[in-house]
């Protein structure tokens, strides 16, 4: 065992499963885990329904992950169900294996002119599918689009380690149609007279099945059963060995050093599609929806069948809509009175007010810090919390740049004791724990807790992360506790800062912030500090749109590193750049969104800055006067995402520590008042404001007010003229500490007579803080 394992045994920590991968080295005894949408007998399949970018990780949305690489000579284009790949006679090679899912296998891999090297680092060969080859009963199915045929050999699926023999599949027109040879199972099946019926153009689909009982085979064309296939048998080839690195942040194989091409293929397992693994014998088509399976799908005529996706078969997820009230402050709001209605009003900003005298607008850091009773063993940790049947969840990470890909969970009653979960009984690397499921899968990214009331109950939490050599997805749970990945990458980009996504019920909107950084400085794009760029959509499940550049950046990764592909919402200021955005839409009132961002500035030191909003593009910040969280002795402080609810408070969470991740780490929670994080003040001496024509519905007033003096509210009309009954000397005194304080005049609270009505509120404070008001 590790000493990583052995620190995290001895901290009681419990490892959450996220996937089962390729690298998977543990049994599940108790566990019952569901990594993906396709069913258990799905061996491989990949939809290509991913955006075109370069080298767009083309996701296996089988449980084994077996994803693929988006080439120069391959594109992304509609197909027969969302997109396809294409494939045309004279460009490069369209695929590749993606290899492992770690850091290693991409990281500073470069050729001379620095172009990213990553898509031919080392692999691991995939177990399973060379298993189903070998000695089950199979089906190999795809649909199929051949814009022309020559007279040549068409190579439509070649796999293998290295230049062995292998599996494929091709078309020879000349000689005997279509050919299927598996030199791991050891026979080659033929099917005369088929190219001339994959002539005309349009989409056809071809399921090939082989039985392990008597080694039979059939053809299916379009769900016709084509002649029984000759059989030839020949002598079996070694499946190649399955090898784990030690470490998957640093095993690079000898990738790094500068090396061909031809060595490279010779040094990996090697995936292609169109063309054979030299990339010859192409084709000049369309694949779309390529499917394995460990069993034969299909013994008589069937219909071919509709898309295996889950976003383009008859149960599609719909767009999104809004679910929220419309925005009060947007920039197409109606002109005329604000019509508040019933909502809660905070007073983040001075959207509502008209005029004022001797009032400001205060950043509220929380209060009450305490430590929590464990210590996190890796700075690179960047954990959320999220609230499930009153129980506050850390998920912790282990990052992108993880040797081992480690995700923990943890869990606590009273918000500042935490325990690992108990999950089930798992073996890892001989020893056993009933805290402990494994995974390789470095990756990095915060939960949510959708409140989107159309998600479904099985999606209720989500992750949105950067996974290394990937790209960034999505993952679903309905506890929060068992994982599954979406079936297509959501961004093919690399942030180094994960990826922080909400749910904007009164938009209609799933958005996400990614740290764009600043290693980049390009004409288009000069550096400049950290920034973070802004993702909208209202298809959570499919690939996420986003501004393709002609010119993308790249890194030290496969995939272009954020740049321009989303808006700048949140850029450099003076008080520091932007490492992270922790943005989200604030629960428990209208039309207010915030954001704790990480700044990095002066003195190498990072706080902590309350940015706000009322529709989450434009933000107001507060770190020119006051940090919302300030390091204090600590030389940083990162904030968590995530906002808990506890009757009348809210607890947020830090990981306070030595310079940028160094040294010893210590978590916080901390108490900030609810809807306190900014008010409306008055100090010692009197100041007042009065609001913008607005429209209520409610019979009473009342305020979250904290007044050691007083507050007094009169009720005018558009004009600005007082209301009989309700001027500033009929207004009882608000005195006192209240998230719900009932405003009362001479005459009571009731306020339903002018319910409906345009009126102005106009405030009189003395040593008062104002944080939000509500009619109800």
């Amino acid at each position: 065992m590790n000493n990583h394992l052995k620190v995290a045994l001895q901290n009681v920590m419990a490892l959450l499963c996220l996937l089962a991968t390729p690298t998977q080295i543990l049994a599940t005894d108790s566990i019952n885990f569901f990594p993906s949408f396709a069913d258990n007998h799905t061996v491989g399949l990949w939809l290509f329904d991913e955006n075109q970018y370069p080298h767009t990780t083309l996701t296996d949305a089988s449980q084994n992950e077996y994803d693929l690489r988006l080439m120069d000579g391959g594109k992304l284009v509609p197909g027969r169900f969302g997109h396809a790949l294409e494939i045309s006679p004279n460009a490069g090679i369209a695929v590749t294996y993606a290899g492992y899912i770690g850091e290693g296998a991409t990281r500073s891999l470069r050729v001379k002119d620095g172009y990213p090297s990553g898509p031919w680092g080392p692999t691991i060969a995939p177990q399973k599918i060379l298993t189903t080859l070998v000695s089950n009963d199979w089906t190999l199915e795809m649909w199929l689009k051949l814009n022309l045929i020559g007279s040549g050999q068409i190579t439509l699926l070649d796999l293998g380690q290295a230049d062995d023999d292998g599996m494929h599949v091709s078309l020879i027109p000349d000689q005997h149609g279509l050919v299927f040879e598996d030199a791991y199972a050891g026979f080659k099946a033929i099917f005369p007279a088929v190219t001339h019926k994959l002539q005309d153009g349009q989409w056809h689909h071809i399921a090939f099945t082989h039985s392990a009982e008597g080694d039979s085979a059939a053809l299916y064309l379009d769900g016709v059963r084509e002649a029984t296939a000759k059989i030839d048998s020949f002598p079996k080839e070694p499946t190649p060995p399955v090898v784990v690195p030690e470490d998957l942040e640093h095993d690079n194989e000898g990738f790094t050093k500068e090396k061909d091409t031809t060595w490279r293929r010779q040094h990996r397992f090697n995936f292609s599609i169109g063309e054979d693994r030299n990339g010859s014998n192409r084709m000049d088509g369309l694949v779309d929806e390529l499917r394995l399976s460990d069993v034969v799908r299909y013994s008589g005529d069937f219909t071919p069948p509709g898309s295996f996706s889950r976003n383009y078969g008859p149960d599609a997820p719909a767009p999104s809509a809004a679910n929220g009230p419309r925005l009060l402050f947007a920039p197409d709001s109606p002109a005329g009175p604000v019509q508040l209605g019933s909502r809660k009003y905070l007073f983040i900003d001075e959207a509502l007010i008209a005029t004022s005298r001797n009032v400001e607008l205060v950043c509220n850091p929380p209060t009450h810090r305490q430590n929590l009773n464990f210590h996190p063993q890796k700075s690179s940790w960047r954990p959320g919390v999220f609230d499930r049947n009153g129980k506050v969840y850390m998920f912790i990470p282990d990052g992108y740049g993880s040797g081992e890909g480690i995700s923990r969970l943890m869990v606590s009653q009273d918000g500042v004791n935490f325990k690992a979960p108990q999950l089930g009984v798992v073996s890892y690397q001989g020893s056993k724990s009933n805290n402990f499921v494994f995974y390789h899968e470095p990756m990095y990214g915060p939960v949510f807790h959708d409140l989107n009331p159309a998600a479904s109950p099985d999606e209720r939490y989500k992750l949105t992360a950067w996974v290394a050599n990937r790209g960034i997805y999505l993952y679903v749970s309905p506890d929060g506790i068992h994982w599954r990945r979406n079936e297509t990458c959501m961004l093919p980009l690399v942030s180094g800062g994960g990826a922080e996504t909400f749910w904007d019920d009164q938009r209609g909107l799933y958005v996400d912030f990614i740290k764009r950084d600043s290693s980049f400085n390009t004409k288009e794009f000069p550096g400049g500090g950290r920034r973070a760029c802004l993702f909208e959509t209202r298809e959570v499940s499919k690939p996420w749109p986003f501004h393709a550049l002609e010119k993308p950046y790249f890194e030290a990764w496969p995939m272009p590193a954020v740049t321009g592909e989303g808006p700048v919402i949140f850029a450099p200021d003076k008080n520091g750049q932007v490492y992270r955005t922790r943005a989200i839409k604030y629960p428990w009132a209208p039309d207010t969104y915030l954001a704790f961002v990480w700044r990095f500035g002066k003195g190498q030191r990072r706080e902590v800055d309350l940015g706000v909003s009322r529709g989450g593009l434009h933000w107001k910040f507060f770190a020119d006067k006051v940090w919302y969280l300030s390091s204090g002795e600590a030389a940083e402080v990162l904030s968590f995402y995530g906002l808990i609810r506890r009757g009348n408070e809210i607890w947020q969470y830090a990981d306070y520590g030595g310079p940028h991740g160094a040294g010893q780490r210590t978590y916080a929670r901390l108490t900030q008042r609810l809807d306190g994080f900014v008010s409306l003040d008055a100090v010692s001496e009197s100041g007042s404001f009065t609001t913008r024509p607005l429209v209520f519905h409610g019979t009473k007033l009342t305020l979250n007010v904290a007044a050691k003096g007083e507050v007094r509210v009169a009720i005018l009309d558009e004009a600005g003229t007082g209301l009989k009954g309700f001027s500033l000397s009929d207004c009882d005194p608000v005195r006192g500490d209240s998230i719900s304080k009932i405003v009362s005049w001479r005459n009571g609270t009731n306020v339903s007579g002018l319910s409906g009505k345009v009126v102005r509120l106009k405030f009189e404070m003395q040593n008062a803080k104002l944080f939000a008001l509500q009619f109800e």
